[in-house]
């Protein structure tokens, strides 16, 4: 019997040798991540502790460099890289060229103390303190490091999508994720407790499993061949004419500007450095906060293990494309879901405990959101300038934060003290949150539109440069929706209201003993029948436009996916559960009513987003017989 062999552009392999080049790969992420970790959190430690160098000098020295070169070095980089051709391939020089420099750039920092003492006796800078010239010193070395990083971080990423066949793609991703998160995971449990009393040591570690990671990837991995540059293409691609070809091929297409809106207006919505603010001002401590933040950790690790396992066989199965869009609809419920906080607050450890519960079910969807993320852009961006149009999305969305990113703190301070809200302020993150994950989900959508008109599944990549305009991108096996699996996806969304509803029972008789039931009877229900009677809609249409399908008759509207379905299902579980537990708390309470009266809002959220997604699929809608 023959073995099975797997193809990815010039490259042939066997299953072992196909294994092998994943197990490069995953070591060369657990390396340079766990290299990353080190550097990124001990050198501001060491600048704070041992030095005593200030907070903007600090956020100077780690943030700006990086974050200048971020906008300049990476995209020249990523164009390069596209166009490059060797017989190591085209990504892996940046990386080998630049090992040595970047490896003795952290071994600079090891040394940072003696190098500064040795450089102020040499330019006689006696009259500065050895702390200052410390500083400077790793400033400096910092700027290497941030130069060098580049090459590295720019091409990385873009590797795996060089060297493995579309079919497996999502599933290497999120092994690679898995790597990138033990790699965390052994640095916070084993290393960051010896950050202040072993820099040297962990910096020279680092250095070391750096260059056994990463350099055993660049001497073993083998990339496929590439056809030459055309001569054409290369004279576009130097100097000055390289910027302009650079801009004009990378927003060339409404498609590729809604892709890099999107991404860069997630980017704008983070709110992780004001979190625990609103988590103290929710009532919780900073040991109950460490605690949350703990759990919450370890139950990502464990979701992103499984999503690697069984998680990515679905994204490839379903369509990496269409996946991110249900994980990107889905996540407009977190904010949702802490927007109630506004108008009612709930004791501590029940916010203590929604908040666990309510993450574990909408890390379930986000788990796919995160895991597509990448296999999405592999199957978006035209494979020969993957790293271009990566590196343009990431050059658009670094302006974007760089611009908005102070615009938060500045909201908050207004609220906050103009305002006269004080640390209530906090909870409007969340508005703000929603306010740019709004269009940022509308960009995903006409992008979705237009990948739909583009031939979808089989996605032709809209190119200028090339003489049809189009580029061809790998196409996989992908299982469409069943008349079995949607009918299936649809009692399962039924069972969820069936649930949602008895849960209201349950809480009008519980509050009807505490003489506090007037308002269920007056809010909750009215709209637990609306959404039932939205739900009865949704299935009425669904099972007619399959009885057409089964009839050789056109749908009035698009197939909902069952696995969005079945995500839908889950979250609205999860969260009528949350709802029930925090109105269930208060009871005796009116806030009783407005906690469920909100989770009932997410439940029609959720039925609208179903309805969304049939209208967007309308038109395009296949089935697969059973």
């Amino acid at each position: 019997m023959a073995k099975k062999i797997y193809e990815c552009g010039t490259l042939r392999y066997s299953l072992g040798g196909l294994l092998l080049s994943v197990g490069l790969i995953l070591f060369a992420f657990f390396s340079f991540t766990l290299t990353t970790n080190i550097i990124n959190n001990l050198i501001p430690l060491h600048l704070k502790d041992a030095l005593g160098a200030d907070n903007k000098t600090i956020t100077l020295i780690i943030g700006t460099i990086g974050g200048i070169f971020n906008i300049t070095i990476c995209p020249i980089v990523s164009f390069k890289s596209d166009r490059y051709r060797s017989r190591w391939g085209r990504r892996i020089p940046f990386i080998l060229w630049t090992l040595i420099p970047y490896v003795l750039s952290i071994t600079g920092f090891a040394f940072s103390s003696e190098i500064a003492v040795f450089f102020q006796k040499l330019a006689g800078l006696s009259k500065f303190a050895p702390t200052t010239i410390t500083i400077v010193t790793i400033g400096i070395i910092m700027a290497f490091y941030q130069f060098f990083y580049m090459f590295v971080g720019s091409v990385i990423y873009y590797i795996y999508n060089d060297v493995i066949p579309v079919a497996f793609q999502a599933r290497v991703v999120g092994a690679v994720q898995v790597a990138c998160t033990v790699a965390t995971t052994v640095f916070n449990l084993f290393l960051l407790k010896y950050s202040l009393s072993h820099f040297k040591l962990l910096m020279l570690f680092a250095a070391i499993i750096y260059t056994a990671g990463v350099g055993v990837m660049c001497f073993l991995l083998k990339e496929p061949d590439y056809p030459p540059v055309p001569e054409k293409d290369a004279e576009k691609s130097s100097g000055s004419r390289g910027v302009l070809t650079f801009v004009k091929e990378s927003f060339s297409h409404p498609f590729y500007w809604y892709a890099f809106i999107s991404t860069g207006l997630m980017s704008v919505s983070t709110i992780g450095t004001f979190l625990i603010f609103f988590n103290q001002n929710m009532g919780l401590s900073l040991d109950s906060i460490g605690k949350l933040f703990g759990i919450q950790g370890v139950i990502n690790t464990a979701l992103s293990i499984a999503g690697a396992a069984a998680g990515t066989l679905l994204i490839d199965r379903w369509h990496p494309v269409r996946v991110y869009l249900f994980g990107l609809l889905l996540s407009l419920l977190e904010p949702l879901f802490f927007l109630k906080f506004l108008f009612a607050t709930p004791p501590a450890m029940v916010f203590w405990w929604s908040s666990l519960i309510m993450m574990i079910f909408l890390r379930i969807s986000g788990t796919f959101y995160n895991l597509s993320s990448m296999p999405m852009l592999m199957r978006t961006y035209p494979q020969s300038r993957f790293g271009q149009f990566c590196s343009a999305c990431a050059m658009l969305r670094s302006i974007l934060v760089l611009v908005f990113g102070l615009v938060l703190g500045a909201c908050i301070d207004l609220l906050k003290y103009q305002g006269g809200l004080g640390d209530f302020a906090f909870r409007y993150i969340w508005l703000w949150r929603l306010l740019w994950m709004l269009p940022s989900a509308l960009f995903f959508i006409l992008l979705y539109r237009q990948w739909l008109r583009l031939g979808g599944d089989k996605f032709r990549a809209p190119a200028p440069w090339s003489e049809t305009g189009y580029e061809e991108m790998p196409v996989s096996k992908i299982s469409h929706p069943t008349e079995k699996l949607v009918k299936r996806g649809i009692v399962a969304v039924g069972g969820a209201i069936v649930f949602h509803i008895v849960l209201l029972l349950i809480l009008t008789v519980t509050a009807l003993r505490n003489g506090n039931s007037k308002y269920f009877l007056s809010a909750a229900f009215p709209l637990a029948i609306v959404t039932a009677a939205i739900f009865v809609m949704i299935r009425h249409n669904v099972l007619l436009d399959l009885r057409r399908i089964r009839e050789n008759q056109q749908p009035c509207n698009g197939i909902p996916h069952h696995g969005f379905l079945f995500l839908c299902a889950v979250t609205s579980i999860g969260l009528s559960g949350i709802g029930f537990y925090q109105s269930f708390s208060v009871i005796s309470n009116v806030s009783a009513v407005w906690f469920w009266c909100a989770e009932s809002l997410i439940l029609l959220v959720i039925l609208l987003m179903i309805i969304l997604l049939i209208r967007i699929e309308r038109g395009y809608s296949e089935i697969d017989k059973a």
